[in-house]
C-alpha cells in the first residue's frame, strides 16, 4: 500500500470512529456486534489523552501494560509514559509485561479482548487457577513495589 492509500485509509478510519464514538453518536450508531457497555465506555473515552495530567503527576506511579494486550498498545502507551514522566520521580516504574493481557493474565490462557468473551473453559480455569492466572511474577511486582512506597515513607496504612 502507497503513502497516499494509507493516509486515505486512516482518515477513513477517523471519520469512521467519530460517526460511531464521537460527541454526536447514537447507540444506533455503534459497531455490529458491540455490547451497548463496550459501546459506552469507547465513546466516553474517544480521543481522550491523558498527557497533560499525567505530566503534572508529583507522586511515584506504577504502569504495567500487557506485551500481548489486546486493547491497547502497550508498546507505545510505555513510551508516551516514559517521555512525559521524564525527570519526574526516580521511583515511578513503567513496564511491559512479558506473555500478559490487558489485565496481567497469561496470555497463552485468557487473551480475549473482553472477559465476556471468554468461552467456559478459561472461566472456569480461572476460577481454579485464581492468583495463578496472573502472568508469572506480576502480581508479585506489584506488591513489591507498593511495599517499597511504604517503606520510603509515602504511603501510610493507617
Amino acid at each position: 500500500m502507497d503513502r497516499k492509500a494509507i493516509a486515505q485509509f486512516i482518515a477513513d478510519q477517523h471519520r469512521a470512529d467519530d460517526r460511531a464514538f464521537g460527541p454526536d453518536a447514537q447507540a444506533s450508531d455503534a459497531p455490529a456486534g458491540m455490547t451497548p457497555d463496550r459501546w459506552q465506555f469507547l465513546r466516553r473515552n474517544h480521543g481522550d489523552d491523558a498527557r497533560a495530567a499525567l505530566g503534572r503527576l508529583d507522586l511515584p506511579l506504577l504502569a504495567i501494560w500487557g506485551e500481548d494486550d489486546l486493547n491497547v498498545d502497550a508498546r507505545r502507551n510505555a513510551a508516551i509514559y516514559r517521555e512525559t514522566l521524564a525527570g519526574h520521580d526516580a521511583r515511578s516504574r513503567i513496564v511491559i509485561w512479558p506473555d500478559a493481557t490487558h489485565g496481567l493474565l497469561k496470555a497463552d490462557a485468557y487473551n480475549w479482548q473482553l472477559i465476556e468473551d471468554w468461552p467456559l473453559i478459561a472461566k472456569l480455569r480461572f476460577v481454579l487457577e485464581g492468583r495463578y492466572a496472573y502472568a508469572p511474577g506480576a502480581l508479585n511486582a506489584i506488591m513489591d513495589w507498593i511495599e517499597g512506597r511504604s517503606q520510603d515513607g509515602k504511603v501510610s496504612w493507617r
